[in-house]
């Protein structure tokens, strides 16, 4: 038996972490690394977990089965620092890593979907992945790799951005000149006074990031300094950062002061650009493909916010799941919602276009587990 370990509590922080470890080679890895009393068949002991370098990495309990000697069960502090410790002591120790609870036996979406709902950030979140804990995308999946059909399997794709979009935030960072706004416009979509807004160029230097629902889709919105040349060193050094975030984020909010004759300044595609300050004298027309707005009065959030759903989940916007439409009746409700998935639904698709149905059908059966 080879050597394995996975994590038996839910992902995410809690009060205590159980790991079992189990296979040839589990005594001496655990005999190596715990620092105690090792305990003998049905016993338990505490002790430090130690790495390969003796640094304790926390306080544990260690459990031996009583029938089998290579079963053991450690129960750490369930911190995020300390789950990822011990995970990296296990792996380099020769461990490999086995499927969640429930995997093995063939429910293997079902066990994604049980991983990921501690970590839903939206109630949007936790019912798609309710219902694919339920079973919705297992029917779905079962239908289909029955009688594999192109059209189906690619709606069913189509679902694989609003499940990526609800298990893994966009970050959206705000881009534009000094002055535009975009503090102003973060603090309206945040519905409260995150960050400091004053009329000196140059306020903002440093990347401030909050998480917000729109509509139910999570997102980090990051407020970046104002892009300008001749700054200088410290705000310089904000501009850095801002276009490192800028470079990284899955969506550039452009902001434009409308009120003045600028136009918007360069940012990597995607993007969405909003042409604010609606509300002064001078603001001029938004042209084409920009949302009008006014951060100071609100006019236009409401619109910008759907359009900001729209940008980040594409054909998926329209979804009746996506609107927050729950299926009746305990059918439909089907969602793709990790990497794996995803990659298998496509996989099935191509092989499909390419004529082999005998190979769509094992990708698909494949989702399952």
């Amino acid at each position: 038996m080879s050597l394995t370990f996975r994590l038996l509590t839910p992902p995410g922080p809690g009060a205590i972490a159980l790991f079992e470890v189990r296979g040839a080679g589990a005594s001496e890895l655990l005999g190596a690394a715990f620092a105690g009393r090792f305990p003998r068949l049905g016993r338990v002991s505490v002790g430090e977990l130690r790495d390969a370098g003796g640094q304790a990495v926390d306080e544990v309990v260690l459990a031996r089965d009583s029938t089998d000697e290579a079963l053991f069960t450690l129960s750490s502090h369930g911190g995020l620092g300390v789950v990822a410790a011990i995970r990296q002591l296990l792996g380099r120790a020769g461990a490999t890593e086995g499927v969640p609870p429930g995997a093995a036996e063939g429910r293997r979406c079902e066990a994604e979907a049980e991983a990921l709902l501690p970590e839903a950030r939206t109630d949007l979140a936790c019912q798609v992945l309710l219902l694919q804990l339920q079973g919705a995308l297992r029917a779905e999946v079962e239908q289909l790799a029955a009688d594999p059909e192109p059209q189906a399997l690619a709606r069913l794709l189509v679902t694989s951005q609003l499940g990526r979009r609800l298990t893994q935030p966009a970050r959206i960072a705000l881009w534009g000149a000094p002055n535009a706004g975009k503090s102003s416009l973060l603090n309206v979509l945040l519905g409260r006074e995150r960050v400091l807004v004053a009329e000196l160029a140059g306020t903002t230097r440093d990347a401030v990031e909050v998480e917000l629902s729109l509509g139910g889709v999570p997102v980090s919105l990051v407020d970046t300094a104002g892009q300008r040349q001749g700054a200088g060193a410290l705000e310089a050094q904000g501009i850095a950062l801002a276009r490192a975030e800028g470079a990284q984020a899955d969506l550039r909010l452009v902001v434009v002061d409308g009120s003045r004759d600028e136009g918007a300044p360069p940012a990597a595609e995607p993007k969405l650009v909003v042409w604010n300050k609606q509300d002064l004298p001078g603001w001029r027309e938004a042209p084409t493909g920009a949302l009008g707005l006014s951060a100071a009065t609100g006019a236009g959030v409401s619109e910008l916010r759907a359009a900001l759903r729209r940008a980040l989940l594409g054909p998926a916007s329209e979804l009746p799941l996506a609107r927050g439409e729950l299926p009746r009746e305990g059918r439909g409700g089907a969602v793709v919602f990790t990497p794996r998935q995803a990659g298998l639904v496509a996989g099935a698709l191509g092989a499909l276009e390419r004529g082999d149905r005998g190979r769509a059908s094992h990708c698909l059966r494949a989702i399952l587990g």
